[in-house]
């Protein structure tokens, strides 16, 4: 499974991940925490608020991005770019992306009806993760996340090491996922543009897969998103199976 090879690609570019000036990366199995994902949310008032990453006029980007490819994602850690929660005092610019590998065979296994619900499954298991002093707040906006993290989470010295523990022990609870990097990239940045491109695009190839399966439309001189299935060949062999079908 190629479909989002290239985002990760260019995401790796762009962050400059094998700068170990820039990235702080740790394995998920150093990390150690007590905290854990709860069963229901608890709200962060703004009276007990420290900050919010990506709140208000901040730049806010998130994304999960899926493959089967070693090389891209060879195991499970957690990469920071930028300030850790305890050096952080007020409202900043945040991004988090996380990448997901499948075992290949697993993918081989499902039709692409089965692929699709799994993505979209996966896609949504984001608004489960119920940690206590960081919570997510649902923006309108696709691919926008903002965090509000708490006073006492603060105090207490959470680490986004920590939460990205935990973001990629829930991913590695479903079925055929070998390896979850989770990567953080808070303050002020010059590439938060190109990475919403990088999600944009990523959303637009699922829809796109989406659009295939409905049988909408099969004519790609009339689809809206011809452009998205002209770069991507795995796209346009989904096509030719469904429209033969």
């Amino acid at each position: 499974m190629e479909l989002f090879d290239n985002q990760i690609r260019e995401l790796y570019e762009i962050l400059q991940m094998d700068n170990p000036k820039r990235c702080v990366k740790k394995s998920c199995g150093s990390i150690q925490t007590n905290r854990t994902i709860q069963k229901k949310e608890k709200l962060i008032l703004k009276s007990d608020m420290a900050f919010e990453l990506g709140g208000g006029f901040h730049q806010a980007v998130t994304d999960m991005i899926t493959t089967t490819s070693r090389e891209l994602v060879d195991d499970s850690e957690v990469v920071l770019i930028g300030s850790d929660l305890k050096d952080i005092s007020e409202d900043t610019d945040y991004a988090r992306f996380v990448l997901v590998r499948f075992r290949d065979e697993y993918i081989q296994s499902l039709n692409e009806t089965d692929f699709y619900r799994q993505l979209r499954t996966l896609s949504y298991l984001r608004y489960k993760m119920y940690i206590d002093g960081f919570m997510t707040r649902i923006s309108s906006t696709k691919e926008r996340e903002p965090i509000r993290v708490s006073k006492y989470a603060r105090e207490q010295e959470m680490s986004l090491f920590e939460v990205g523990k935990l973001f990629a022990d829930k991913y590695l609870e479903c079925e055929g996922v070998e390896a979850v990097k989770v990567i953080f990239i808070t303050g002020e940045q010059p590439f938060y543009p190109k990475l919403k491109e990088i999600a944009d695009k990523c959303e637009d190839i699922t829809d796109s897969i989406d659009h295939i399966l409905s049988g909408m439309i099969m004519d790609c001189s009339t689809c809206n998103l011809k452009e998205v299935c002209d770069e991507v060949e795995e796209l346009r062999d989904i096509h030719k199976k469904m429209s033969g079908r």
